[in-house]
């Protein structure tokens, strides 16, 4: 009576064998079969911060950038496109970083060897392999400067720089230290500059808005240090964004971005006596209170770009 029962058995497992089989060889014939170069897409955890996409639209509302046309929101959706998917990708391709994230400060990369920064480039370049992370920075630095191609010759011009601040920020860090005026740079300031590109306006009528977004970049420079270096950055940075407002002279713009800035302030300042009180948590306690802070900047920044727009169309 035992003998079918195990007989059976036997069945089912070869015919299970043989299923999971098939399904291998299915699977091993379809790897070939995908796209040759692939994307992975993910979305900030905190998108309501100060970051390339945001800096790109307040870019261009401050400098009078039309979007009343087609072919306008379409220029503006292919630079936020350009400022935070294809910059960003460049900024993560260098292995130990990537935009929001906090480096370790002993990174290397695989051209890290002695000499000039050129020779260790062209090191790693002779070698490239998948799993080094060359062949995707090589990949995503040139899907931002195609796309860049198609929007202009200064959007060229500002991932040509892009390029060259992700290289020297990844020099830097490899000297131990950390790169805040790089993410500064990558994170706000040449975004904002091509959001500001999009208007077609001369340099000298965007210099107030230059002088705002300098603001800015101080204030993310200030961030970006905060953790490993204390908040005194922060205050300098938020001192000179709420000194560009004044220069507006727009009394209810500065009233409001005081009034903005003062939950920032206090959660910064929160976090700076934890920290002192607790040097062991000392960076977790700066973290969070930067968390707390970065929506409250994010509205001083929406503020500023809507508060230049009438001086720009002037």
């Amino acid at each position: 009576m035992d003998r079918p029962a195990g007989c059976l058995a036997k069945k089912c497992s070869s015919f299970d064998h043989g299923l999971r089989a098939g399904y291998n060889s299915l699977s091993l014939m379809l790897v070939d079969s995908g796209p040759l170069i692939g994307l992975r897409v993910s979305i900030s955890r905190n998108p309501w911060r100060i970051g390339p996409a945001w800096a790109v639209l307040a870019g261009a509302i401050a400098a009078g950038a039309p979007f009343d046309s087609g072919v306008a929101l379409l220029r503006v959706a292919g630079s936020v496109v350009l400022a935070d998917c294809a910059w960003g990708a460049v900024w993560a391709a260098l292995p130990g970083d990537a935009p929001g994230g906090r480096p370790a400060l002993d990174w290397s990369l695989p051209y890290s060897g002695d000499g000039a920064p050129i020779r260790r480039i062209l090191s790693g370049l002779s070698s490239l392999n998948p799993a080094s992370g060359c062949l995707e920075f090589a990949a995503t630095v040139g899907l931002a400067v195609g796309l860049a191609a198609l929007l202009g010759i200064l959007p060229l011009v500002l991932s040509v720089a892009v390029v060259a601040v992700a290289l020297v920020s990844q020099a830097v860090a490899q000297r131990g230290a950390y790169p805040a005026l790089g993410h500064a740079l990558l994170v706000f300031a040449l975004p904002w500059s091509l959001g500001l590109a999009l208007s077609w306006r001369s340099g000298a009528s965007l210099a107030v808005p230059l002088i705002v977004g300098g603001a800015f970049t101080l204030l993310q420079w200030g961030a970006q240090r905060a953790p490993l270096s204390g908040t005194a950055g922060i205050w300098v940075g938020e001192v000179a964004v709420l000194v560009a407002m004044v220069g507006l002279r727009i009394p209810w713009a500065v009233c409001a971005a005081s009034v903005l800035m003062l939950p920032a302030s206090w959660w910064v300042r929160r976090g700076s006596i934890l920290r002192d009180g607790k040097r062991s948590a000392g960076i977790s306690t700066i973290a969070m209170a930067l968390s707390r802070s970065q929506v409250w900047w994010w509205s001083v920044l929406l503020l500023a770009a809507l508060a230049l727009r009438p001086l720009s169309n002037i």
